[in-house]
Order: structure tokens, then C-alpha cells, then sequence
């Protein structure tokens, strides 16, 4: 899974899941009451690719958008094999 995602990594244009994160993001730092009140009611799973991205943008204040949607990508990536891996055996020690 890992070496699947190395491809991605050397593309230098993002996704549209990675551009729709990216534009959320910057929608929630300029304004986030607007941005609560129209996408937390709705779809609340938004708020785990926004929130990493958001973060990063204040502790890494001088990449660019990309950098930072790669890195959250990568993250978000990276915890969900972890996760997978973690239920997988959990699931087989029972």
C-alpha cells in the first residue's frame, strides 16, 4: 500500500479531493463561524481533513498550500494503514 501511494507524490498538481480541502481550509481560517454553519451540519467528517490542514498552515506559516495539503495527505494517508492495521489485529487476536 505504501509503494502504491509514491506515484502521488511526484505529481506536482493536487487532486480534486486534496483542491476541495485546501479551499475548506482557507474558507474555515477566514471565516469560521460561516464555515461551521454550513458544513458541520451537514457532513461533521469534514472537520478531519480540514483541521490537520489548518494546523498546519499555522505551524508551518511559510510552505505553500501545496506542501501542506501533501503533507496532511500523507498523514492522513499513513494513519489509515496504521488504523487498518491496528483493527486487522485486533481482529485476529479474537
Amino acid at each position: 500500500m505504501i509503494l502504491m501511494w509514491v506515484p502521488n507524490m511526484q505529481r506536482d498538481y493536487l487532486n480534486p479531493d486534496e483542491i476541495q480541502w485546501l479551499i475548506q481550509a482557507n474558507e474555515f481560517i477566514s471565516d469560521p463561524m460561516i464555515w461551521i454553519s454550513e458544513h458541520m451540519i451537514f457532513n461533521i467528517s469534514r472537520l478531519g481533513t480540514i483541521m490537520p490542514l489548518v494546523l498546519l498552515k499555522f505551524i508551518l506559516p511559510f510552505t505553500s498550500d501545496q506542501e501542506i495539503v501533501r503533507v496532511a495527505s500523507l498523514v492522513l494517508y499513513f494513519s489509515t494503514i496504521l488504523i487498518s492495521l491496528l483493527i486487522s489485529k485486533r481482529i485476529l487476536k479474537d
